[in-house]
């Protein structure tokens, strides 16, 4: 043992030695390693100091020197016409299967009405006008969304739950100010939704596009 929580590692790791000053919590080191510490010694050109041990300096695929690890989110992606959208998990609620939502009188283009789920109402939007996207609709689910605004988003499929790095995703270009920015998974680029702003988009659908 190296001390407390650290496990010596394998011989084949004692390639490269260094020199550290002993204090007695380190155990002697074995006929081989001494033997090894003697080779590095002529290696180097230089005979290592008594008194002091050896210690392997691990590769960055043990993780003690490799890049910090970055933060990652889960994302909800589903299907609106011919685009792969997403949500990140933290501000989604509910998918559930698509109900006729309840038409509201003199509602912009992008609000489809209201919906009942576990007790609460909702307001529906069509990512599909907020997108200026031209496919024709056919929603099979509703996404409801964390926040006091209530509001769900129409779907034509779910694709399930990926991992991605939020400061990682790229410039999408292209398209509305509603995306944040875009990510590839598996061949397929997926524009993932700022949802702080779906409310003013759909209020103003120029906002939207």
């Amino acid at each position: 043992m190296l001390g407390s929580g650290l496990v010596e590692p394998p011989r084949s790791l004692l390639h490269l030695f260094v020199d550290i000053p002993s204090h007695g919590m380190l155990e002697r080191p074995s006929r081989a390693a001494n033997a090894a510490q003697s080779n590095m010694s002529s290696i180097f050109g230089r005979r290592m100091s008594d008194g002091c041990e050896t210690i392997a300096i691990l590769p960055r695929t043990l993780g003690l020197l490799g890049e910090p690890e970055v933060a990652k989110r889960e994302m909800l992606v589903m299907r609106v016409g011919s685009r792969l959208i997403g949500v990140f998990a933290d501000e989604a609620d509910f998918v559930v299967r698509w109900k006729e939502p309840t038409p509201l009188p003199r509602a912009p283009r992008a609000v489809l009405g209201v919906v009942a789920v576990r007790g609460r109402i909702y307001t529906v939007l069509d990512p599909r006008v907020l997108l200026a996207l031209e496919d024709e609709p056919s929603n099979r689910f509703i996404l409801t969304l964390r926040g006091e605004e209530q509001l769900a988003l129409a779907a034509e499929r779910v694709d399930g739950v990926i991992e991605v790095a939020e400061q990682r995703l790229q410039s999408f270009g292209r398209g509305s100010a509603l995306i944040r920015g875009a990510v590839e998974n598996a061949g397929e680029l997926i524009a993932v939704l700022d949802c702080a702003r779906l409310f003013a988009a759909a209020i103003d659908e120029k906002v939207g596009r």
